[in-house]
């Protein structure tokens, strides 16, 4: 499962908090996420999360 969100000057610099959820089998699997939006600088770029509901490693450089 992937997730993407757009850079736009409302939510620059800001944390967004969101559920993904996920039917599998009759199965409801959730997991709550909380995306720090890049500074405004990037805006108009997208902020792309995959493999939702695995675990994750996220590092930035």
């Amino acid at each position: 499962m992937t997730a993407e969100a757009e850079v736009t000057g409302r939510n620059c610099g800001q944390d967004i908090i969101a559920q993904a959820l996920r039917l599998t089998g009759g199965r409801l699997t959730s997991r709550d996420l909380v995306m720090v939006m890049p500074d405004c600088e990037a805006q108009r770029s997208f902020l792309v999360l995959n493999n939702l509901l695995e675990d994750l490693k996220i590092a930035a450089n």
